[in-house]
């Protein structure tokens, strides 16, 4: 696991964790920051400052995706995918939360993601069968509603769009990016095909930008529109994700062999 300086574009620690990384949240709680890393055999905390590992939950093993989120009583709580579970962690106590989620995925679950909304905190969930399931967490609602379905593996969540047309794009390896209305519980406009797998989706400033399987990078409005996309010349693209900063939108893809690349978002120049 490597932690990057984005002002001197070098890496600025290392930590090896045994196994392949999956998946990695932060957890931000009295101020001090910590990495949290799902492997086959379960989660570690990090210290990014020095790369110390600080705890080992061995408790879930084949962890497919963790995600951090604050709970109602201020608490941090991890959200953890392993099999056909998605279960509620306190990292502090490294026990199970008071209450858990009510949702049996009918396959392994393959993504999660923390979504925040106007109406609070949701996570959303999908499996290999393609089904994808959000939970109210903050006013905290357990009972999973079942939103909709790809046709294939799910491959990365994200809450896109702006103001009050906030929607859920899911993509998958049916080659489709999916727009979902949570409030009416239904898929929203058309699916956005593409030539091959579509691996993962970031927001960006009331877009979205979306990397596949062959390496291409597009940003799309919610409406289906592209505004651009370009070939990154590194297959497939693994993983993505945006942030504003210096009066502009940026994107960081990972993928081909072992190539971490900063993008403008406004024109997709490298």
């Amino acid at each position: 696991i490597t932690v990057w300086s984005l002002d001197g574009e070098v890496p600025v620690r290392k930590a090896f964790c045994p196994g392949r990384s999956r998946s990695l949240a932060v957890l931000r709680e009295h101020g001090r920051v910590q990495l949290a890393s799902a492997t086959a055999d379960g989660i570690r905390l990090w210290d990014p400052e020095t790369g110390e590992v600080l705890t080992h939950f061995a408790h879930h093993l084949n962890v497919a995706a963790v995600v951090a989120f604050d709970a109602e009583d201020d608490e941090q709580l991890l959200a953890v995918a392993s099999g056909s579970t998605v279960s509620l962690w306190s990292p502090a106590t490294e026990a199970p939360a008071r209450t858990q989620l009510t949702w049996l995925s009918a396959g392994p679950v393959t993504e999660l993601a923390r979504i925040l909304t106007g109406q609070g905190t949701l996570l959303a969930a999908g499996d290999e069968r393609g089904r994808l399931a959000v939970w109210r967490l903050v006013p905290r609602r357990l009972a999973a509603n079942l939103v909709g379905r790809h046709d294939d593996w799910v491959n990365s969540l994200a809450m896109v769009g702006s103001g009050r047309r906030q929607l859920l794009a899911s993509t998958a390896d049916d080659r489709q990016v999916r727009l979902w209305d949570l409030t009416a519980g239904q898929l929203y406009g058309s699916p956005i095909s593409h030539a091959t797998q579509v691996q993962v989706v970031v927001p960006v400033d009331g877009d979205m930008v979306t990397g596949d399987q062959h390496g291409w990078l597009r940003r799309w409005s919610v409406d289906g529109v592209l505004h651009w996309g370009i070939d990154t010349r590194f297959e497939p693209i693994r993983a993505m994700t945006s942030f504003y900063r210096a009066g502009g939108w940026w994107v960081v893809t990972a993928g081909g062999p072992g190539h971490c690349l900063l993008w403008g978002a406004e024109s997709g120049r490298l």
